[in-house]
């Protein structure tokens, strides 16, 4: 008796797990009628900013370079610097004048022709091209 009470656990047990396989093969099949559909797609929980793979630049230090009517350029920083220079470089002359200044801003008298203005905080450098 104890034999065959073996043999029927066996039995059993062997059906139950081909029958667990097949009622995986038939999901894995696309069989999926049984399963709801989502209504709209799956939002993240924490959403992550789209950041380039390349090293971001930093924050820009000059807010505006703005030209006046009596040959002015106006430096604005964006920040109060302990110390800032302004190399204007004459093209048609080869003269270079150097201003550095502290705080945010700057008025820099220019020549009538056209002229090179570097800006430099710290490590940084803007270069701009005035021309007549």
């Amino acid at each position: 008796m104890r034999r065959y009470l073996i043999y029927i656990i066996t039995v059993v047990t062997a059906a139950l797990m081909m029958w667990s396989c097949a009622a995986d093969f038939d999901s894995i099949n696309g069989d999926h009628s049984s399963a709801p559909e989502p209504s709209r797609p799956t939002v993240p929980i924490k959403r992550r900013p789209i950041v380039p793979s390349t090293k971001l630049p930093r924050p820009r230090l000059i807010a505006k370079v703005a030209w006046s009517q009596d040959n002015t350029l106006a430096v604005r920083l964006v920040e109060d610097v302990a110390v800032a220079e302004v190399i204007v470089r004459d093209r048609v002359e080869d003269k270079e004048y150097a201003y550095i200044f502290e705080g945010d801003s700057i008025d820099v008298t220019l020549p009538d022709h056209s002229v090179e203005v570097e800006v430099r905080v710290g490590d940084e450098r803007y270069l701009y091209i005035v021309e007549e």
